[in-house]
């Protein structure tokens, strides 16, 4: 099924939906809402960096406390790969096993039979 929509139409589209954001923004700033209130609206950021961020606002230290934030997202980010790796790296050890259990298993077999058939 073919979308018949001209292109002429999609950018008005485009348009209008711009011009909605832009007005957005513009209520936004005529009702004087600070970021975290447009933070918190948006994404799902936890109450902590929330109030992290609040307290940047209104201290004038926005800027360090967003480096603070970000260094401790990484922080969280890190450890969780570190526990995914500690997970995974035994699974991984259990299926080399199986590997090589299976190829010797496979090599073993053919000369058990050899050696069940001469006798």
């Amino acid at each position: 099924m073919a979308l018949d929509a001209p292109l002429l139409s999609t950018y008005e589209i485009r348009h209008r939906l711009w011009a909605i954001q832009n007005s957005d923004r513009r209520e936004r700033l005529a009702k004087r809402t600070t970021g975290v209130g447009t933070i918190a609206r948006r994404t799902d950021c936890s109450t902590r960096y929330l109030c992290m961020i609040a307290i940047g606002e209104r201290s004038g230290q926005l800027e360090d406390m967003l480096v603070s934030v970000a260094d401790s997202y990484e922080t969280q980010v890190n450890v969780r790969i570190g526990a995914l790796t500690a997970l995974l790296e035994p699974l991984l050890i259990v299926a080399m096993g199986g590997i090589i259990a299976f190829v010797a298993f496979s090599i073993l077999m053919p000369i058990l039979q050899i050696n069940t058939a001469i006798h």
